[in-house]
């Protein structure tokens, strides 16, 4: 009988005119044959292999190293260090904002090149392990399969941990935080030709008397510093939870013949939340509507614009033509906090020693891919899966006992994307964006019911600071470095969860590629120098049309989390613009849109995930996946046939008739018989 009938190949392999001439040379150049090199070709292979991206892997976590290092070095010389903390820039708020913001894109840019390079070379110690470096050495897995067990090959995997030798884990936090300064101020109605009246000179003890913020206004009047505002400007420009930008302001109004006081508006104070007239911060501009107690001045600022609108708005009776704000210098500032800079520096260290000399150290090609795995393979059959070119890694994980591998019939019938992932590992991933998800709406709930004013609830932004968004209690942690934990924590679930997110999906893509081979000849993946009708490997393990999507997914749910919850610092400062510490805080606040939006996310991520996995894989190739036994299994092309017979390399007559054998091989593809049993 012919080879044809009796050997379906089952192949990627090498586009060639002439096949038949030319099959020694392709599997040499298909399946890594070594051959003498000269010097100029070992350059040029280092500069294109695994070896040059670990250089680059090791250059990009030094360059962060000496930015982390420089910038500490710089700030800790030029800026005072406080308590631990260092102030980078005070002034403009919006400024300091817009700094924030450049510098926080900036340390995402850093920790992503970061993090690319520990994926390309770094095991995260006993939990998390990269991408890449679920790559290993020939003895590794012949170690393996001596003792019946396998290894994941080119997926991220916990499993590797325990028969791969363990090495670091991976730390980035934020250092760098914005303090935001709230002001204090007075609230006094006067006549329009008020300069000219005469107000009281003295001065009483106490230094935030109503008394020395009129004298300081009308002085700055009469040098022209206050600014004038139309009643809908001031409405607008005092409508907010912490004044940054103004001062204590006159009402200008023809209703009263004398300068008085009518409002002192304190800064918020966490511990002063459950009253109502301290959490109700600008109750002032609404105290024509006194009437309505149930209601806070944001719920009713809706009438008080309507008023405006009319040129009718009245404060404690007296009707409002304009006002005079003070403008004093913002203060806002751009921090940095020393400890969490020194931890992230120590971490740093270490991640760039060990890329170092993982770089400097690897001396032997590693198995990275599932290319690189049948490329080795093909050169060095695995002796204990031979007769076994069905196996799949469904048969390894319920029969893992070796002896008990038997020929298999062929079945055509394509399995779904999923069935390369475990049980274990897809539950567990759904289980885990599930219970997420879930969290998250329980807190988005709590968080909005918690609120006794909701009018704003959805438009104020993402990440806005909002006193009713503000983490509060006696038992809430008041340093910075806890709450910069607290607001962290989200991160580093969700990296967590999304590890398991990218295996599962990079174990699907493997098996659809996997799957491919059996229709088409495709040239293997490899992560040393592609050779012929070799392909280059995907550096993050997945193709670009996921890996993209799936970055661009993660890059936004982190930005999300970050402006779900957030470290919200305030210092304070009395009506006569001096300091008052006993009115700063640190918390963490939350931003309902941003929560909300996080899940709308998330929930994508899921259906993307589930959607993919219930597609049809392209052929009924048995599903290797990740499984180094069941890749080995389909790398013997070594058998022959004799008359009715097989033989191995060595001229032995198999035991068994009739019987067909699949394999990777440099031939044409075919496809094997439904039903037919092959070894």
């Amino acid at each position: 009988m012919e080879l044809d009938d009796e050997s379906h190949q089952m192949s990627d392999l090498l586009d060639s005119k002439n096949l038949s001439d030319q099959s020694d040379k392709e599997c040499e150049s298909q399946f890594s044959v070594k051959v003498h090199r000269s010097l100029r070709t070992r350059i040029t292979e280092w500069y294109s292999g695994w070896r040059y991206t670990l250089a680059l892997a090791s250059f990009a976590s030094v360059i962060v190293l000496a930015f982390n290092l420089g910038f500490v070095t710089w700030a800790a010389v030029h800026h005072t260090v406080k308590k631990g903390r260092g102030t980078l820039h005070e002034g403009n708020c919006e400024k300091v904002q817009h700094m924030s913001t450049g510098l926080h894109f900036s340390i995402n840019i850093l920790s992503t090149s970061l993090l690319g390079a520990s994926k390309y070379c770094m095991v995260c110690r006993d939990l998390l392990c990269s991408s890449c470096t679920a790559g290993f050495a020939e003895k590794d897995i012949d170690r393996a399969h001596g003792k019946s067990r396998w290894l994941d090959i080119g997926v991220p995997s916990v499993r590797n941990l325990r028969l791969v030798s363990r090495k670091r884990a991976v730390l980035y936090n934020s250092t760098i935080f914005a303090i935001t300064s709230a002001n204090s101020y007075w609230v006094f109605t006067a006549l329009e030709g008020f300069l000219k009246q005469d107000v009281q000179n003295s001065t009483s003890g106490n230094e935030d008397t109503a008394t020395d913020a009129l004298n300081r206004l009308r002085a700055e009047a009469q040098n022209g510093t206050l600014q004038r505002l139309d009643i809908s400007q001031c409405v607008n420009a005092y409508a907010t939870d912490f004044q940054t930008t103004f001062g204590s302001l006159i009402l200008v109004t023809n209703d009263t013949d004398q300068s008085q006081s009518v409002a002192q508006q304190t800064t918020f104070l966490p511990q002063e939340n459950m009253r109502t007239s301290a959490s109700d911060l600008y109750q002032w501009i609404c105290s024509a509507q006194a009437q309505a107690k149930e209601h806070t001045c944001s719920q009713l600022l809706s009438d008080v614009k309507d008023q405006v609108s009319k040129n009718s708005w009245y404060v404690d009776r007296y009707r409002v033509g304009y006002c005079l704000a003070e403008r004093p210098p913002q203060r806002c500032k751009l921090e940095y906090s020393v400890p969490l800079a020194i931890i992230v520096i120590v971490f740093n260290l270490v991640k760039a020693i060990i890329i170092g000399y993982t770089a400097a150290s690897a001396t032997k090609k590693p198995i990275l891919t599932t290319g690189d795995a049948v490329a080795s393979f093909m050169q060095k059959p695995d002796e204990f899966t031979r007769g076994q070119c069905l196996l799949s890694r469904e048969s390894v994980k319920t029969r893992p006992c070796r002896t008990s591998y038997k020929s298999s019939t062929f079945n055509s019938t394509p399995k779904r994307w999923h069935a390369a992932v475990s049980v274990k590992r897809y539950l567990l991933g759904l289980i885990s964006y599930t219970v997420a998800i879930i969290i998250c709406i329980g807190l988005l709930i709590f968080g909005v019911l918690s609120m006794r004013d909701k009018t704003n609830t959805w438009t104020m932004g993402l990440g806005a600071i909002n006193t009713q968004t503000l983490i509060t209690g006696t038992r809430w942690v008041t340093s910075l470095i806890s709450n910069v934990l607290v607001a962290n924590t989200p991160q580093l679930l969700f990296s967590m969860i999304y590890f398991t997110f990218n295996a599962i999906f990079t174990a699907m893509t493997l098996a659809a590629e996997w799957s491919r081979y059996a229709n088409h000849r495709k040239g293997l993946r490899v992560s040393g120098p592609p050779e012929v009708a070799q392909r280059s490997s995907y550096f993050l393990s997945l193709p670009y049309r996921f890996a993209v999507p799936a970055l661009t997914f993660s890059a936004l749910l982190h930005w999300l989390l970050s402006q779900s919850i957030f470290v919200v610092g305030i210092e304070s400062y009395t009506g006569n613009l001096q300091r008052d510490p006993t009115r700063d805080f640190i918390t963490c606040g939350y931003s309902p849109p941003a929560i909300l939006s996080a899940i709308l996310v998330g929930v994508a991520m899921v259906v993307w995930l589930v959607g993919f996995s219930f597609r049809r894989l392209e052929s009924g190739m048995p599903v290797a996946g990740s499984c180094s036994l069941a890749i080995a299994a389909a790398c013997h092309p070594t058998l022959r046939v004799k008359g009715d017979e097989y033989v191995d390399e060595e001229g032995k007559l198999g035991a068994e008739h009739m019987r067909g054998n699949c394999s990777f091989s440099s031939e044409e593809v075919g496809v094997p018989e439904d039903g037919k049993i092959y070894r």
